[in-house]
């Protein structure tokens, strides 16, 4: 008598492409420090040469430059928003519930499913993304208000030692 033919991948194919969603998982996560560590430390620099200039006394700018700077901080908060961070965490969720999904097939639950797109919100019905978790959020939000932070102490330490007119 044969051996019941097998529908599918086996437990070590599944492992495999589990090991594939962990691996893009951590890279993507070294990947986000590396670039948010960037974007601080631009910042900083950037912040840095109104701080030397006044050693080496700046010309007076002109009356619309601080609302320059702040509008380009602006558009870049939200740059990093909505092009890298929320990217990036959405990337990462896809990863880690197909591992789950992965790691079940492997261990033989029969009701294993693949994981559910569902629309980012209300407003944004065509962007379907992985159900969020709390600590995903919250992650995403650290992380925003970090930058933020640092570019609104960026505009204030530049026109504060910046000459107004």
């Amino acid at each position: 008598m044969s051996e019941p033919e097998q529908v599918g991948p086996d437990p070590k194919e599944w492992i495999e492409l589990a090991k594939i969603c962990q691996s893009n998982q951590h890279n993507r996560r070294a990947m986000e420090w590396k670039l948010a560590f960037g974007l601080w430390t631009g910042i900083g620099a950037f912040t840095a040469a109104f701080f030397l200039g006044h050693k080496y006394e700046l010309p007076t700018w002109p009356w619309w430059f601080r609302w320059a700077i702040l509008g380009a901080y602006l558009a870049l908060f939200l740059v990093v928003i909505f092009c890298w961070q929320l990217a990036m965490h959405l990337a990462y969720l896809g990863d880690h519930r197909w591992f789950i999904y992965h790691m079940q097939k492997a261990r033989g639950e029969k009701d294993a499913k693949p994981p559910e797109q569902i629309p980012f919100c209300s407003c944004f019905r065509w962007f379907p993304t992985y159900q969020w978790t709390w600590n995903s959020r919250l992650w995403m939000v650290g992380e925003c208000m970090i930058t933020f932070i640092l570019l609104a102490l960026s505009w204030f330490a530049i026109f504060a030692v910046t000459p107004a007119q």
